[in-house]
């Protein structure tokens, strides 16, 4: 009977001081923004990225469902948030039990020199967490999971913007080795016409010295070039993680311009932004702390119960314990105390933030005006105007109505604007995929 009662009273303990609630120990995965979409949907197709590098030309969506698939700082996002639910796995659960075994009363002298007088104990103990500090630990975690997957949706918007941007390099690249080697060609004609001239005893032979200088000047700045184009294929090859580039070319449009939305119904999408929507879970995570730490300032239970055998009598008899640590100078009051200063940081995070997104936003439309009228104004003036210059003078120069100088000086300013064009073309696409990445949402 009283090994029945020892089994009944251990089985209860265990059961009481174990919990049985349920909890939730995977993240909270955050919605795809309308930027991510397509992204995500290329890395999810059914025909998967081949494991070799790409070869031929490569487009925008391939380069995002390559990076999306590949990229091992998107990968490692992405596995600690198998470790933070891990961690709220680990949060959740009870301490066990603890089993112990005494003997007493043996080996001793006089009538204890033997095993007549020994007393056996076996018993079980179970730390009882009082104030809901299972239950509170398992939230915290689970909000720490929350975070940690709202990470990951910042490193899969810095992953696409950082794709757009490569390609986008690229391309602009691309056109301007196209515009190097064209400007070289016209170079070496204009040697060939002045060494002619030169030779019929029209011009200085110093202009065949100054034309051969602008020949090598501009076979520099192609190789320049070149080299440029070579980094540009490694930046973006590098977002799937590869260290060398074997795709030949990229293929995409970069010449079109566009209208943004208002900046005021531009700034009302910021909330959206992983980095501000993540501050809700952040600050749930906060007040989860307080509320754990203040549990934490009450003492946890110790019971135990446990069966004694007296070996002199063979009686049996129950033991049964309970301990209790005296708060008399820890009353968690640092722990406390740090909690709320954690949340009070927090909220002070998230409105510098909310500034400073506030301000980048203004920023960067300012700088979307001022490189779309840029452009708009070599497309439609600068460069028209300086083609139709340098097309005058240089049939000028021909029949001998201007001189070598004003050539030069023509094809100078041409291509000085149709670099200007490049570069411009070039901080307008980045202008508009920094505003997608802070709205995090797809613009054009």
């Amino acid at each position: 009977m009283i090994h029945q009662s020892f089994y009944w009273a251990s089985l209860l303990l265990i059961l009481a001081m174990s919990g049985c609630s349920s909890y939730r120990a995977t993240a909270l995965h955050p919605a795809s923004s309308e930027l991510l979409e397509a992204a995500e949907a290329a890395a999810a197709s059914p025909s998967p990225v081949p494991r070799s590098e790409p070869e031929g030309e490569l487009t925008l969506p391939h380069a995002l469902a390559l990076a999306f698939q590949k990229n091992p700082g998107l990968k490692a996002a992405l596995l600690e948030i198998g470790a933070a639910e891990a961690r709220a796995l680990q949060a959740g659960l009870p301490p066990n039990p603890q089993i112990a075994i005494e003997l007493e009363n043996l080996a001793g002298s006089g009538a204890l020199s033997g095993f007549d007088g020994t007393e056996s104990t076996i018993v079980l103990t179970q730390a009882l967490l009082l104030g809901g500090k299972l239950r509170k630990q398992r939230t915290q975690a689970a909000l720490e999971g929350d975070l940690v997957a709202w990470d990951a949706a910042q490193k899969r918007l810095d992953l696409y913007s950082a794709v757009h941007n490569a390609f986008n390099r690229l391309l602009i690249a691309q056109e301007d080795i196209a515009q190097k080697h064209e400007l070289l060609q016209l170079s070496d004609t204009l040697l060939a016409t002045t060494t002619r001239r030169v030779q019929a005893g029209k011009v200085s032979p110093a202009e065949t010295s100054r034309a051969q200088v602008m020949v090598a000047q501009n076979r520099i700045a192609l190789e320049r070039a070149r080299r440029s184009l070579e980094a540009a294929r490694r930046q973006l090859a590098a977002t799937w993680g590869s260290r060398e580039a074997r795709f030949s070319r990229v293929n995409g449009q970069f010449g079109e311009l566009f209208d943004l939305p208002p900046e005021d119904s531009l700034r009302m999408l910021l909330p959206a932004n992983p980095d501000m929507a993540r501050f809700d879970s952040a600050i749930q995570q906060c007040k989860a702390g307080i509320a754990l730490e203040d549990a934490r300032a009450l003492p946890d239970l110790s019971l135990s119960a446990g069966l004694r055998h007296l070996n002199e009598s063979g009686d049996l008899a129950l033991v049964f314990g309970l301990s209790v640590p005296l708060p008399l100078a820890d009353r968690n009051q640092g722990g406390r105390a740090e909690a709320r200063q954690l949340l009070s940081k927090t909220e002070q995070e998230q409105e510098a933030v909310r500034i400073a997104m506030e301000t980048s936003l203004a920023e960067a439309y300012g700088w979307y005006r001022t490189v779309k009228t840029e452009v708009q104004a070599l497309q439609a003036q600068i460069i028209p105007q300086a083609e139709a210059a340098y097309r005058k003078i240089n049939q000028g120069y021909l029949q001998g109505r201007f001189d070598f100088l004003d050539v030069l000086d023509a094809q100078r300013t041409l291509y000085e604007a149709k670099d200007r064009h490049l570069h411009a073309l070039r901080e307008f696409h980045e202008t508009v995929v920094r505003i997608e990445r802070l709205i995090a949402r797809r613009i054009h």
